[in-house]
Parts: structure tokens; C-alpha cells; sequence
């Protein structure tokens, strides 16, 4: 599942730099490829669009032009299975 939400991820890198902007993410939202791919490994793709700002905001300025590698975006994505349960540190952090 990873090997194909990275091939959609390369296809969707308009600038070829091997990272996800907010704006190719909003665009990997739209492919019917990504959107399969998230359900398969239990990430509710609808719901994720909600968190969109909260994913790229970067935490030193508060702009949201921050960018993921890929293999940053994917574990951070994989956090947001409907299968994970709240830690202590999960509820400390809010």
C-alpha cells in the first residue's frame, strides 16, 4: 500500500522535489488512486482534507507553506487510522 501511495505521490510532484506541498496534497485528494490506497490502510480520506492545515502549518512561524519528504508525509498520514487509540502523550499534546 505505501509502494502506491508513493507512485501516486511522484505523479502528483509538480515540481519534482520529492516532497508534498498543501497544494499537491490537496491535489493527491482528488485521485481516485491515493484515495483507494488511504482506505486500504484505514485513513479516511474526507476526513483528512480537515486536517489539511493542521498537517502544513509550519510550527515555528505559523505559515502553511511547510513540505513533507514523502516518507514524513506517509508516517504522518499512517497516524491518522482509524485504528489508532489515544496515547497519554496524544492527550498531553493537545
Amino acid at each position: 500500500v505505501k509502494s502506491k501511495l508513493l507512485k501516486v505521490l511522484r505523479q502528483m510532484d509538480d515540481d519534482g522535489d520529492e516532497q508534498i506541498s498543501k497544494t499537491e496534497f490537496v491535489s493527491m485528494l482528488e485521485h481516485v488512486d491515493a484515495c483507494s490506497a488511504l482506505q486500504e490502510v484505514g485513513v479516511d480520506p474526507v476526513g483528512l482534507v480537515d486536517f489539511a492545515d493542521f498537517i502544513f502549518e509550519d510550527e515555528v512561524d505559523g505559515d502553511s507553506d511547510k513540505q513533507l519528504t514523502f516518507p514524513d508525509f506517509i508516517e504522518l498520514v499512517m497516524q491518522f487510522r482509524g485504528t489508532n487509540t489515544a496515547t497519554v502523550r496524544d492527550i498531553v499534546d493537545l
